[in-house]
């Protein structure tokens, strides 16, 4: 049977922040017109960087030295300089379990009625186990039938392994969106469970228009869930 649980884990990343700066390649002396050092221009009392001006020393006119760089009397070479930010960030996954195939023969059931532990040939024999399809009938919720594979993974009906460890599949899936009915546009996994469209703990999915309930798996199959396969793992229990 396939069991989803939703959980949130930090999944770190990278941003790359870009900055620019520059670097002062030359200035232009105002009474020459040549292109000199910036610390001769320092020297010279052609910048002056207390007050931030770029001055005339032979007429003490000035201009503020951003205005300067924009008219090029002070040359700049722009240069960009990157670095790292790590990053974390909470992201909703799905993550299902079920059993692979495993070896085992079917010994009896439970009854669904008295809980009573039934040999094979008894739960046969009282119509709890469908000889032709292998399904289990729960009649204490109206004859309702339940796979085999479901009823021996629910315990409904007993069944004897071979001697290896059961394993199970293991798959994580990144919610990315989750379909509004009603508006018929995809929100993001919070917002859906803020407007009960997914059980917040079983991930299971719910129609906002006729209420009807599906299950997590099934959901993700029909497109109701958006989501991305993280990852897949065969466990032993």
């Amino acid at each position: 049977m396939d069991k989803a649980k939703v959980v949130a884990e930090e999944l770190k990343s990278t941003k790359v922040e870009e900055r620019k700066k520059f670097i002062i390649k030359g200035v232009v002396d105002p009474r020459t017109n040549d292109h000199v050092a910036f610390k001769y221009a320092v020297s010279e009392g052609i910048i002056n960087h207390r007050k931030g001006l770029y001055v005339n020393p032979s007429t003490n006119e000035s201009l503020p030295i951003q205005r300067a760089m924009l008219e090029g009397k002070i040359l700049v070479e722009y240069i960009s300089v990157c670095r790292s930010l790590p990053e974390t960030t909470a992201v909703p996954l799905i993550t299902i379990k079920r059993r692979v195939d495993h070896k085992y023969i079917i010994v009896g059931a439970l009854d669904p009625v008295t809980a009573e532990k039934l040999n094979l040939q008894e739960a046969i024999r009282r119509n709890i186990i469908d000889i032709q399809t292998g399904e289990y009938i729960n009649e204490s919720k109206g004859g309702i039938r339940i796979n085999e594979e479901d009823a021996v993974e629910d315990g409904w009906i007993m069944a004897q392994f071979d001697e290896t460890a059961p394993q199970f599949e293991i798959e994580s899936f990144s919610v990315v969106g989750v379909l509004d009915h009603k508006f018929g546009m995809f929100v993001s996994f919070m917002q859906a469970v803020r407007r009960g469209l997914v059980d917040g703990e079983s991930g299971d999915y719910i129609s906002n228009l006729t209420g009807k309930k599906v299950y997590a798996v099934d959901a993700i199959r029909r497109g109701l869930i958006k989501a991305v396969k993280c990852s897949k793992e065969i466990k032993e229990d």
